[in-house]
């Protein structure tokens, strides 16, 4: 028997954000409207283990990997230098 007076559970928490690029991406039939794009999702879910995903349009995942693309390439950067500095650890040993 479902509980009819149940609260709505309110605490809704970020589960997943998932940004992709796709390679001539498009739900489209012409091949002139399917380009190259970065898609992605946002998921939430819930203690009742209840959940909801909604896209997020191109515009908006463009503008997220503008935010952060100088932090993907300092990290790339860094871990460039730590693989360099272990490979020279390797040749002198």
């Amino acid at each position: 028997m479902k509980n009819e007076n149940k609260v709505p559970n309110n605490e809704w928490k970020l589960k997943q954000i998932e940004i992709k690029f796709e390679n001539g991406f498009s739900w489209k039939d012409n091949e002139e409207e399917k380009y190259d794009r970065y898609v992605g999702k946002i998921e939430f879910n819930n203690k009742d283990g209840e959940s909801f995903n909604l896209k997020i349009p191109t515009d908006m995942t463009t503008r997220y990997m503008d935010l952060m693309r100088y932090d993907i390439i300092k990290t790339a950067e860094t871990l460039g230098a730590k693989i360099a500095d272990s490979i020279r650890l390797i040749d002198e040993g």
